[in-house]
This record gives C-alpha cells, sequence and structure tokens, in this order.
C-alpha cells in the first residue's frame, strides 16, 4: 500500500456572499420616452440580437412588456455590495414570476429575469438570504 507524505490541512468551505438583500427600487429604471435597448435571445442559439423596442412604463418607470415578452434581466455582484445591472431580454416566455440563480460557471453572481420588479427582487433576494442556490418565484395576482 502506497501512503503519501503530504500532511493533510483541513480547510473550511469559503462562502464569499457578503452582500445586503436589496429593494424594488433597486431594480427600476427610469423611462425617458425612447427606445430601449433589449437582447433577443433564440431557441437553441448561443448568440443573441440587440433589437430597440418601445415598451410599457408606470410612473416614470419602465415596466416590463409580457405581450411582447421582453422582460428584466438583472446581474447581482455577490462580491460587492453594488447596485444591480440591469437589461431587458425578449424570448424568454416567462409569462409571471422570476428566476433567480447564483449558479454560473463565469462568477456566480446571481443572474435573475422576471416579469416585474417585486418578483425580481423577491426571488434575487431568496438566493441572497441562502447564500446561493436556485429560486422560482411563482406570484399569484
Amino acid at each position: 500500500m502506497e501512503k503519501t507524505l503530504i500532511n493533510s490541512v483541513k480547510d473550511e468551505a469559503i462562502n464569499n456572499f457578503n452582500i445586503k438583500k436589496k429593494n424594488i427600487k433597486d431594480f427600476e429604471i427610469k423611462f425617458t420616452g425612447e427606445k430601449i435597448r433589449v437582447m433577443e435571445a433564440n431557441e437553441g442559439q448561443l448568440v443573441t440580437k440587440e433589437i430597440d423596442v418601445l415598451t410599457k412604463n408606470s410612473n416614470g418607470i419602465i415596466l416590463p412588456d409580457i405581450e411582447q415578452d421582453i422582460l428584466k434581466l438583472t446581474v447581482v455582484n455577490r462580491y460587492v455590495d453594488s447596485a444591480p445591472a440591469i437589461g431587458f431580454i425578449r424570448n424568454f416566455g416567462l409569462k409571471k414570476g422570476a428566476i433567480a440563480s447564483s449558479v454560473g460557471h463565469d462568477s456566480h453572481n446571481i443572474i435573475a429575469v422576471g416579469t416585474n420588479d417585486k418578483d425580481l427582487c423577491d426571488a434575487v433576494n431568496a438566493v441572497i438570504e441562502h447564500k446561493g442556490g436556485v429560486s422560482v418565484l411563482i406570484a399569484e395576482r
């Protein structure tokens, strides 16, 4: 039987998830009266297109547009407590609620898609609360 000559070192798993929960206002984008840039995803394709769309707004805040399948997309940094990066995606197909995940090979930041800011915020906060993972929020509205 072979034996290693390297001493064993006890190690603890590090979970760098040191951010505070977000609030709905963190996901708002002010409406400027102009078209917004939207990432257009296509089934079975890795490459996306960029399109310009005039979308819904309420009280000066841009809203996702479920009828046009334009949803809000966000990336929340899990290492630095900073403002979320926010954009829009088309052809995702979600009709209500939100999905958030910190499982991603690039950085394990939180990536989320939602049909409205409240559900998007709640899905992101569930991942923050559990210091990682996947959350699916299906709101009954």
